[in-house]
């Protein structure tokens, strides 16, 4: 690295809840401080806004691999403003705490990776909806009658229930008319969630959702996740095998469409998810999977993450 040493404001999970060969927030910092950055770890809920100014409460992360914890130095606290570039990497469910967090970025003025905006703004579910001809039907439910109703209608079909602002495939079912536990399964659904989507479910699944990550609007890696003997969800989470895939030309023309129309809303890093070329989610809050796709196609793809959010940094 030459020029300035930036100083980086990473939001991100308990230290205990980060699993370091699967986590790509890790690798990042890693990469950072590899190349004599200052990187420093904070959490939501120690952020606050005090007369319209930010402030944290971080800790210096000198992260070089393996255990988090011991990675982390003193607690220090400070304006927001005081650094380079703020890293929003705060997995869902997007609560109030993740909103929140939100609305303290609103007043910084150095720049925020993703947009806080486009963080509340853009709900990785229903975002889909922009792009009609490229997905599944999908449709949002605010009460369990509405959703047994609907399928009991169009019961010449499968489809996947799935909470409104959840991640890694948590409480995602496959439901149909004569499933003897859709009444059950909704009515479970509506107990933990104000809304749910309904998404058509798509049966070549079973050879894998591909997940793209992009940086910018530019594909920097691709896996397909192929899911366990008797499962339908395609997260690693959950048993799903990563393996190594050739993007088609349909699923390279969705992720440019919506790689441009990201950017300009202030998302520079984000995953599509796409089964059969159906794009079925944008993931925006804390895109993942980067280990997955280095460890499948040999690549250390955090170094090219790191160049790019590099041009942030200020001018000598």
């Amino acid at each position: 690295m030459q020029g300035h040493t930036m100083k980086i404001l990473m939001i991100m999970d308990p230290p205990k809840t980060l699993t370091p060969d699967m986590d790509t927030s890790l690798l990042m910092a890693k990469e950072f401080c590899s190349r004599g950055h200052d990187v420093y770890y904070t959490e939501p809920q120690k952020t606050w806004l005090e007369d319209n100014i930010s402030f944290c409460e971080s800790r210096k992360f000198e992260y070089t691999g393996g255990d988090v914890q011991s990675s982390l130095m003193e607690k220090i606290s400070d304006k927001i403003d005081n650094f380079d570039i703020v890293l929003m990497r705060k997995d869902p469910p997007v609560d109030d705490l993740y909103i929140g967090t939100t609305y303290i970025l609103d007043y910084v003025r150095i720049p925020v990776i993703n947009s806080p905006d486009s963080l509340r703004n853009i709900n990785e579910k229903t975002i889909i909806g922009k792009w009609p001809g490229f997905t599944p039907r999908s449709f949002i439910f605010g009460n369990s009658e509405q959703v047994i109703s609907f399928v009991r209608k169009h019961n010449t079909k499968a489809w996947v229930i799935k909470p409104l602002n959840m991640f890694n495939g948590m409480d995602i079912f496959k439901i149909w008319e004569d499933y003897e536990n859709l009444e059950h399964i909704v009515k479970h659904m509506f107990g933990k969630n104000s809304f749910v989507v309904l998404q058509e479910f798509i049966d070549k699944v079973s050879h894998g959702d591909k997940k793209i990550f992009l940086l910018g609007d530019e594909i920097l890696g691709a896996m397909n996740r192929v899911p366990s003997e008797g499962d339908f969800r395609a997260n690693i989470h959950l048993g799903a095998t990563p393996e190594k895939c050739i993007l088609s030309k349909e699923e390279k023309h969705i992720s440019k469409i919506v790689g441009e129309y990201l950017v300009s809303k202030g998302v520079h890093l984000s995953c599509l998810d796409i089964i059969d070329n159906k794009l079925t989610e944008v993931n925006v809050t804390s895109p993942s999977g980067i280990p997955e796709i280095n460890r499948v196609n040999k690549s250390s793809l955090e170094i090219k993450i790191v160049d790019y959010l590099e041009k942030f940094k200020p001018q000598d």
